[in-house]
């Protein structure tokens, strides 16, 4: 039996705690100001005042022998706006030598298919007596660099074993990209969807190299029938006269997996490295939610609920699970309606939840450009307007997503500011243009670098290349599928299975850099395309100067030395000898030292 004191003591504590419960929910829904997008601010940088380096005398000239125009001319014009220096093109080694002696070059890029050999080994020679870091970016064809004893003797090869042979897999040594060791191979442990993952080109020709070298990428053999140090080189070093030659085995100077590369190669003969990154990762999430109940007859044969109703209760919990677990957030381009020729109507039921759900997660409500074209773009974005002046009127959308790329209908959308609040727009990735950019003096462009429901050897390459060219990437998110399924996978049990394992595993943040929403992103691709800097030694400091911005982040890389002290900015360690700056005002000093405590002192 109860005593009434017992009795009483326990109703006061249910009281308590039930007030508790209660005061908490109604303080967290009091603080949360759903219809305003926090990340909108009122001022941004503009792209009249964007920093190029072309024509200036001022920062590291890197001289270029190569096509002007097509995929590798494209990853280089990229590396040279994002890390400011000014890029010359020279139509033969002869062009290259005449540039030599009228400007300073920090850096020579070689598409080696380009050269007449044997007939220029004796000009490739002169080069090399410059001093000057010399990148092979493309090598010629193994059958003239077999006849080519002068070439091969300039890149530390001491023998042609095959024109071309098969290699097991590939694999990146520790130290060159950001991210550590990456073995890219397929074992016999691994199942069918493992085994899907090898994508890369495993056929190269078959170099031995010589003593001096330094291999950063090799093909791989069993180590049973032939010895590690004699495997296929696919990136590597040699020395010829205290120059510096790199070479890279392979198309992967044509891909956006040049961009990490070239800056690897600086690192490599630099005392220290310092250079601009954007750091932002987004996740794009397009297509969800839909504010229409389209494609219900389906939906309701597989759930048993309408699309709004899954929408809410079995589709948001993963996304808010995953967001959680993964530590990233979701910039969600919502759909009021897909068809604009049926009878369903976007409805306003979970309009306020889902906006509500976002700010909880710090997400960003962005707007998707992508419908079934059955009516023009200008009706879409009308019918679009008068829905969202109804149920979230306050709130500025500032980032869509476009699809495969802007078509003429949304460049003029954007032409005639029909979208009026817009920063940025996410399109897909392709071949020959540049990842990220202003499409005008007030709109930035930000392209897709990878789809969160597939992942290849390949991918990850780039993932790993982009973390160290500008610590970004944006991944997609298509949610389209899991409202339209056509086939069992594209069901959302299965499709999340998939998309939660890629985004937790290989898209993991392995390193420091910040997740961000679109719009936020947008602000540091600003900062990273309008920022101008300069940098110098002296003993131990270095001395950073920008100017342009009120912040930037950039990327340290030592060779054994670690930050002793830092002012007018901050940092923080991503891996070892390697540090993420975040500058706060226009000169930042780093101290550094040798990780032992001993100072390493240079002299200019």
């Amino acid at each position: 039996m109860v005593s009434f004191r017992n009795f009483f003591s326990i109703c006061i504590m249910m009281a308590v705690l039930f007030f508790m419960f209660q005061f908490f929910l109604l303080f967290r829904e009091s603080g949360n100001v759903y219809d305003i997008n926090k990340y909108a601010e009122d001022t941004v940088l503009s792209g009249e005042e964007r920093w190029e380096a072309a024509g200036r005398t001022d920062v590291p000239e890197i001289l270029f022998l190569g096509e002007a125009r097509g995929e590798l001319a494209n990853v280089v014009s990229q590396w040279c706006l994002y890390t400011k220096h000014s890029l010359t093109f020279a139509d033969s080694l002869e062009q290259m030598l005449q540039a030599l002696e009228e400007k300073k070059a920090e850096m020579l890029l070689i598409d080696g298919t380009l050269l007449q050999l044997p007939q220029q080994e004796e000009t490739l020679q002169e080069l090399v007596d410059y001093g000057i870091t010399i990148v092979f970016v493309r090598l010629p064809e193994a059958i003239k660099m077999q006849e080519c004893k002068g070439l091969q003797k300039l890149l530390g090869i001491e023998e042609v074993e095959a024109l071309s042979v098969e290699t097991e897999g590939l694999q990146m040594y520790s130290g060159f990209l950001l991210g550590g060791e990456a073995v890219y191979k397929v074992t016999e442990d691994m199942d069918e969807k493992q085994r899907e993952l090898q994508n890369m080109e495993l056929n190269l020709p078959w170099y031995k190299l010589g003593i001096g070298t330094k291999v950063y990428m090799t093909g791989l053999f069993d180590e049973d029938e032939i010895d590690r140090e004699y495997f296929p080189p696919v990136i590597w070093r040699s020395s010829c006269k205290g120059t510096l030659v790199f070479a890279v085995n392979g198309d992967y100077m044509t891909q956006l997996a040049g961009l990490g590369i070239l800056d690897a190669f600086c690192y490599e003969w630099k005392d220290y490295y310092l250079y601009p990154v954007i750091n932002a990762e987004n996740i794009t999430v397009d297509g969800f939610p839909c504010f229409a109940n389209e494609n219900a007859e389906k939906i309701m044969e597989l759930y048993s609920r309408s699309p709004n109703v899954v929408q809410q209760d079995v589709m948001w919990p993963g996304l808010y699970a995953l967001s959680e677990q993964s530590q990233r957030k979701l910039t969600m381009c919502l759909m009021a309606q897909y068809d604009y020729k049926d009878d369903f109507e976007p409805l306003n039921d979970n309009v306020v939840f889902f906006l509500k759900q976002m700010k909880e997660i710090d997400g960003e409500a962005g707007q998707t450009l992508e419908y079934r074209r059955n009516v023009t773009l200008a009706e879409k974005l009308d019918r679009d307007g008068t829905f969202w002046e109804q149920n979230a009127a306050a709130y500025r959308f500032t980032a869509y997503y476009a699809g495969e790329k802007l078509d003429e209908e949304e460049q003029e959308a954007l032409n005639q500011g029909r979208l009026a609040d817009v920063r940025t727009v996410v399109t897909d990735y392709h071949q020959g243009e540049s990842l990220i950019s202003y499409y005008d003096q007030a709109v930035t462009v930000q392209s897709v670098t990878g789809y969160a429901d597939r992942y290849s050897y390949t991918t990850d390459l780039q993932r790993r290349s982009l973390e160290t060219a500008l610590g970004y990437y944006n991944l997609l998110l298509d949610l389209k599928p899991a409202l339209w399924p056509e086939s069992k996978d594209e069901q959302w049990e299965n499709y999340f299975d998939v998309i939660s394992s890629n985004i937790n595993t290989y898209w993991g943040r392995q390193n420091s850099f910040e997740s961000t929403t679109l719009t936020e992103s947008d602000s540091r691709v600003r900062n990273f395309l309008n920022l101008g800097y300069s940098q110098s030694r002296n003993s131990d400091t270095i001395t950073l100067k920008v100017q342009g911005v009120q912040e930037a982040w950039f990327v340290l890389r030592t060779h054994g030395e670690s930050i002793k002290d830092i002012q007018g900015g901050e940092y923080s360690r991503l891996e070892d000898d390697i540090y993420l700056i975040h500058v706060m005002d226009s000169t930042v000093q780093i101290d550094l030292e040798k990780e032992d405590g001993q100072t390493w002192f240079y002299f200019s």
